[in-house]
């Protein structure tokens, strides 16, 4: 657990993992509008195969972060 680990009381943990949610949650929101502000980078033809690739690497990064994380432990 998290609060053993770091010797914190399960409220500080609480706050923490607060306030990673709100700093991804804001990030993700602000990137998105500065990718609409920025017009298409992908023409409309190749769409599907950049969501293709898309899907693809969050598909590899979700299999390898927790034997790869694991392994730095």
């Amino acid at each position: 657990m998290l609060a053993q680990a770091f010797n914190a009381s399960l409220k500080e943990v609480q706050w923490v993992v607060l306030a990673y949610l709100l700093a991804i949650t804001t990030l993700a929101v602000s990137v998105g509008r500065l990718g609409d502000l920025a017009g298409e980078l992908v023409p409309r033809e190749e769409t599907g195969r950049a969501m293709g690739l898309l899907g693809t690497m969050s598909a590899i990064g979700t299999a390898l972060g927790p034997p790869l994380g694991g392994g730095l432990s």
